[in-house]
């Protein structure tokens, strides 16, 4: 807002100050030497016409030349200012990314100690005409229960993906990004507390699933939440956006 009311000034100024070389028009100074005076014949003459001359320099231009440095001046507290409000974007970005990420972690989280309370050791319950079954199951590999030795190598990755999210989040100022990257966040930040908190030991982790829809693989919201994230981050690759937008130059007209 304060780029934009700089701007309109810089406008209002050049144009305050054309209309004032319009209105005044050029007008002769009170040293100009009229043509055919005794003083404009011979050397003496024309040095007293050149200095007649400079000092018969038109009000609007005067005008003009005083309004220039404003000008300058306007166009730098415009470039200045630039910088912060594409920053205070960027700081907003980056607080839907954590309060997504944040949410998605809590509610992860939630479910599963719940499910571990009502759904672990007790027969499978359906749901939605058995559409929905919910039965545990712990799984040390990835989803569907991919590669189940390899828990150390997923817990690793799963702290790369966080850095990497950690790292890129302060230059995020594109909401669809923000929301793409915190619900990764989430997801692996999930799956990685089951891994370094649930047994059988701390990085080696079984994950709780507890979640199946139809004849689907088990999983739970953390997986959810790296699929929807990833489906995000896609499609806003595919559309050009990027996760930084650029700054517009203001102080140009």
């Amino acid at each position: 807002m304060r780029a934009v009311k700089a701007r309109l000034s810089i406008r209002a100024m050049r144009s305050a100050a054309a209309r004032k070389t319009t209105a005044e028009g050029p007008a002769e100074g009170p040293g100009a030497v009229p043509a055919g005076s005794a003083q404009a014949e011979g050397p003496a003459g024309a040095v007293a016409a050149r200095a007649g001359a400079s000092e018969a320099a038109p009000p609007g231009a005067a005008a003009a030349q005083a309004a220039a440095p404003a000008d300058g001046i306007v166009e730098a507290a415009v470039e200045a200012a630039a910088p912060d409000a594409g920053q205070g974007k960027g700081m907003r970005r980056t607080y839907l990314l954590w309060a997504v990420a944040a949410a998605g972690l809590a509610v992860d989280q939630s479910t599963k100690a719940i499910a571990a309370v009502t759904v672990e050791g007790h027969d499978p319950t359906h749901a939605l005409g058995g559409a929905v079954t919910f039965t545990a199951l712990r799984n040390s590999g990835a989803a569907g229960s991919f590669a189940p030795h390899a828990t150390l190598v997923f817990t690793f990755l799963a702290l790369g993906v966080l850095a990497f999210v950690v790292r890129v989040a302060p230059a995020v100022q594109r909401p669809g990004w923000a929301v793409g990257l915190g619900l990764i966040f989430a997801g692996a930040g999930g799956n990685l507390t089951d891994r370094l908190f649930r047994t059988p030991g701390f990085g080696r982790g079984a994950v709780l699933d507890f979640i199946q829809i139809g004849h689907s693989g088990v999983f739970n919201l953390a997986d959810q939440c790296v699929t929807a994230g990833c489906v995000v981050a896609l499609v806003q690759a595919m559309r050009g956006v990027p996760m930084r937008a650029k700054v517009p130059e203001y102080g140009h007209p």
